[in-house]
């Protein structure tokens, strides 16, 4: 068999944990599928193939060493060597590792804090007075830096304005015998990339870069384009339309807006941040904050919103509304959490709207179709459940403004159960029943969906209008939920209301339906790890609650009659039923239905003395007969009095729970019905116990808890579990139930989004084919890169969900092959040409970051992989 020669890759060498184990995984030339391994052990200084159980895993093995001309040389300094005094320090001491490792961490900042003090020190001054041009290398006392091109850069006077001709966004400094100042200079031209006819004028501008730091620059206008179009050309964001004074780098715009949705900063707060970063006067903060708020700042969100969703180049994409979990099916059934918000309010004094909001509807309802609604709506504050009299914002009678200078009360909303924003609303009230029965009516419409599962908080009281039942753990379908999604939502959204309490109407809802398009980004954007690692969790959860209710019904089963004593038991209720029926002889209906059961009786008698070889049957005086039904007697009574035991202690709470109210109060009426029911229940176990023969008890007696007929009666297996060992025992059901529905819903979600993203994928592809055919270059572009997010991202998808689910193929249109690995010339020039095939490669993942161990001539190269994926944790 001629020796087959292999090309060891550096990207699929493996090691292993083991410090004196090696494992190197090879693939074979002309198979790229083929994969063979070799492990080698150090015993005796030696190197020694190691041992296996398995004789064809040995053979496999020794062949492969064999068709090796040259067996890797190791030698054992090529393994590292653990820290044997640390292991053993770390044994002698548990848990101070992690305490040790910060403070040898800490010691060693501790040792550099002065340097680093020092080094910053030395930032502030030149080395020497006379310092060389970095360009001209002519040593000059009036040496200029720039804060941008970095430190270690020093330019003369003539070198530093040269330089920087073309970096007009750059600061430059020169040193002035006694400290570093900002350089005069002329303001740099911004020159447009522009052939037209029209006249070209010039315009000095003020340009807030994206350090906050303030430029001065010339910018050129074209008669047929607006100054802030002028400015776009060079990434700039005017302040005004009309003759701006000041723009912004892109960069800064987008920080405010980053800063301002995650954050929670304010616009006032970024503009301070940058004031006391850069040393601003106070004339410039208000100059930057006031052209900031002069509706510069809503438009460029507004333009950022658009180019990130790229609604104006398809109107089908995803405009960041779409939950890629939830079922698109009508038929199917959404799980959908609303709840209401009353520290989103506005005050009347904040001005009015001059336009209506950017964003439209898209998440909030018009508040003119929301007044209509309030209007029309009709509610009867007498009716529905009077459980809930104690909650104050249901009923319209006590939903009453309370604010007078509140324009806006609060915020209405819906999210589903994948924490995705849906709709909202803004409260002109309290929370009326009319506001959910509006957002109810509004996503039917919008979804078509057929069914929806509603959370709510006071379902009690919206039962009424949608008849939904109280709660999600006792109803099937509804899987594991909470229903606090929006409670998460509001805690995010909370903190703006210092900056909404003040916008008009208008910004206002522009702003919250940003905060809420931010909000489901950030849920999108981990969806996918989320629905596995709760489905591994749910799947866990119900194996355990399994085993539970296995103990649970171990130790409170009921304990099972003995044969005998169901066989007592039958004969005295033939006997009973003869004798009923002598007494009613004349009676031939009663006759007719007393035989029907007395020869299922004699059939169970039957076959009970078939199975333990009764040759007799008892009589009624037979020793064993009254032996065994005096036990079932006992047991019968030892239960009833447990049960009536358990009402008399219940009806002594109410009754004492009921001396807290006065007569009259709903609260008071509902006790004293509950009263009356346990009282009948104790009186239909009590006569249900006189029947069973003894000592007659009186009903005094059995309605204190503390008779003496109470004393022997001790809760066991045998007699009637307490409430709440019922109601635990319903709970792990229940709970068991909704895990089992859950693991069953993941998977659908799981399928659902990566159907989601297939038909996302082939809208931006028709999108692109469409852009590319008009001519739209700069478009196509934009819509090619979603499309290559969307690759990235469904690979990333298919590799966590493909050992649950079937995700289906996607054709991936994007062929970017990524940066060229600076590890693989390395191997290139230690393996033959012909043995190297970079098809091998394809199958890697090349999204996964590893660490590289090749072993070329004795010398390990570690390398590292750059393809990196932008969701992988």
């Amino acid at each position: 068999m001629p020796k087959k020669k292999l090309a060891v890759k550096a990207r699929i060498i493996k090691r292993n944990p083991n410090p004196l184990r090696h494992k190197l995984i090879t693939k074979v030339s002309g198979c790229p599928t083929t994969t063979r391994i070799v492990d080698y052990v150090y015993r005796n200084g030696e190197l020694v193939k190691r041992e296996t159980r398995s004789e064809k895993r040995k053979a496999t093995k020794l062949k492969l060493l064999e068709s090796q001309s040259c067996p890797p040389s190791f030698t054992r300094t090529d393994f590292p060597q653990p820290d044997v005094s640390s292991a053993s320090n770390d044994q002698q001491q548990p848990g101070r590792g992690y305490y040790h490792r910060k403070e040898m961490e800490l010691s060693k900042w501790i040792a550099i804090r002065d340097s680093l003090l020092e080094g910053m020190t030395k930032h502030h001054a030149p080395e020497t007075r006379s310092v060389p041009c970095h360009k001209c290398d002519e040593k000059t006392n009036r040496i200029v830096r720039c804060l941008h091109c970095g430190p270690s850069l020093q330019w003369c006077k003539d070198c530093a304005e040269k330089e920087h001709e073309f970096r007009p966004f750059h600061v430059l400094e020169q040193w002035m015998g006694s400290m570093f100042i900002s350089m005069e200079k002329l303001p740099s031209e911004l020159k447009l990339q522009h052939q037209c006819q029209t006249e070209i004028r010039r315009h000095i501008i003020t340009v807030v870069i994206s350090d906050g730091r303030l430029v001065k620059c010339r910018y050129e206008v074209c008669g047929c384009m607006s100054a802030p179009e002028c400015l776009m050309e060079h990434h700039l964001w005017a302040s005004s339309v009309a003759s701006p004074t000041i723009a912004y780098s892109l960069d800064l715009m987008r920080q405010a807006e980053v800063f301002m949705l995650e954050a929670r900063v304010s616009l006032k707060a970024f503009c301070l941040a940058l004031r006391w970063k850069n040393n601003l006067s106070e004339n410039q903060f208000q100059r930057i904050y006031r052209t900031l708020t002069n509706e510069s700042f809503e438009e460029y969100r507004h333009v950022s919103y658009k180019m990130s969703s790229l609604q104006h180049l398809k109107n089908e994409l995803d405009d960041g509304t779409v939950c890629p979990a939830c079922p698109k099916d009508p038929a199917a059934v959404r799980t959908i959490a609303m709840d209401g918000n009353f520290g989103l309010v506005r005050k009347k004094s904040s001005g009015a709207s001059l336009e209506p909001p950017k964003h439209g509807t898209r998440l909030f309802m018009s508040d003119a179709k929301v007044r209509e609604g309030l209007d029309t709506c009709v509610e009867d504050a007498d009716s529905g459940d009077k459980e809930c009299s104690s909650f104050q914002a249901g009923q319209k009678i006590r939903a009453k403004n309370k604010s007078k200078n509140l324009d806006v009360t609060g915020v209405f909303g819906s999210i589903c159960k994948h924490e995705i924003p849906m709709l909202f609303m803004d409260l002109h009230h309290g929370e009326r029943l009319a506001y959910p029965v509006m957002l109810t009516n509004e996503i039917i419409a919008r979804t078509k969906q057929e069914k929806l599962h509603l959370l709510y908080d006071i379902a009690c009281k919206f039962d009424g209008y949608l008849k939904l039942k109280y709660s999600p753990r006792v109803q099937s379908g509804f899987g594991f939920v909470d229903g606090e999604d929006t409670e998460r939502l509001w805690s995010y959204a909370r903190p703006f209301s210092p900056i909404l309490k003040e916008m008009t109407p208008s910004h206002r809802v522009d702003l919250l339906t940003d905060l809420m398009l931010h909000y489901g980004k950030r849920k999108k954007d981990c969806l996918e790890r989320t629905l596995e690692t709760k489905l591994k969790a749910v799947t866990m959860e119900e194996t355990s609650l399994r085993q539970k209710i296995s103990e649970f019904s171990a130790l409170y089963r009921d304990d099972p009659k003995t044969w005998q004593e169901t066989y007592a038991l039958n004969i005295r209720k033939s006997h009973a039923l003869q004798e009923d029926m002598h007494a009613n002889a004349d009676d031939e209906d009663h006759v007719t239905a007393h035989l029907t059961q007395l020869n299922a009786i004699h059939s169970r008698l039957q076959k009970l003395e078939k199975q333990h070889s009764v040759s007799t049957r008892w009589a009624v005086n037979d020793a064993q007969y009254l032996r065994w039904i005096q036990e079932v007697d006992s047991k019968l009574k030892a239960t009833t009095l447990n049960r009536m035991l358990v009402f008399a202690r219940e009806r002594q709470f109410l009754l004492s729970l009921k001396e807290k109210y006065a007569n009259g109060q709903s609260i008071a009426t509902r006790i004293a019905n509950q009263i009356k029911q346990v009282t009948m229940k104790l009186k239909k176990n009590l006569k249900a116990l006189n029947t069973i023969g003894g000592v007659t008890i009186t009903e005094k007696e059995a309605l204190n808890p503390v008779s003496p007929i109470y004393l022997v009666s001790v809760l066991n297996q045998d007699c009637v579990l307490p409430s709440c060992i019922q109601r635990q025992g319903s709970e792990l059901w229940n709970r068991c139930c909704r895990m089992h529905e859950e693991i069953h819903i993941i998977k659908e979600e799981m399928t659902n989004v990566s159907l989601h993203y297939l038909k996302e994928h082939n809208t931006a592809k028709m999108a692109f084919n469409h852009l590319t055919e008009t001519g739209q270059s700069s478009s196509s572009v934009l819509m090619f890169e979603h499309m290559y997010s969307i690759e990235r991202r469904y690979r990333y998808l298919s590799e966590i969900f493909g050992w649950c689910v079937k995700v289906p193929p996607m054709e991936y249109y994007c062929s970017i092959a990524p940066s060229e690995n600076l590890l693989d010339g390395a191997v290139e020039d230690d393996c033959d040409d012909e043995l190297y095939n970079e098809e091998e490669e394809s199958d890697e993942s090349d999204n996964e970051i590893c660490r590289v161990l090749l072993q070329i001539d004795g010398s390990i190269l570690i390398g590292y992989n750059p393809y990196q994926t932008k969701y992988r944790q």
